[in-house]
């Protein structure tokens, strides 16, 4: 009578072990097709708000706006001013000294502009 319940006990085990792995690889197929949805709902609401945006704008809105379209524009300039000198110091009973100075000024404006969707080419 012990080893048959044993026996019996070591099936349920078993039994238990496929149910959950069962279950874990149902799930892990699942989520393909939840994350298709969530794809379809965005693109959806996209399409939404392009055919609004349509029925009000007279010219023409492209499906899919990238927005690097940009018009920039950059001044940059430098100015540099390096100056060597060489003096003869008293204070020190008649040393010479060497005295170097650099001056380096650098100025940047940018400016950019993003087109509109109906200048997108």
């Amino acid at each position: 009578m012990l080893k048959q319940l044993n026996k019996n006990q070591a099936q349920i085990i078993g039994e238990y072990v496929t149910t959950i792995t069962l279950v874990i690889v149902m799930v892990i197929g699942m989520t393909v097709f939840v994350r298709r949805a969530f794809q379809a709902r965005i693109k959806d609401a996209k399409d939404a708000m392009i055919g609004i945006a349509r029925a009000s704008y007279n010219g023409t809105i492209p499906d899919d706006y990238e927005p690097y379209y940009l018009k920039r524009s950059s001044d940059v300039s430098r100015e540099t001013d390096n100056q060597i000198q060489l003096f003869k110091d008293t204070a020190r009973g008649n040393a010479w000294v060497l005295k170097k100075v650099y001056n380096e000024e650098t100025t940047a404006a940018t400016q950019s502009y993003q087109a509109p969707p109906k200048d997108a080419k």
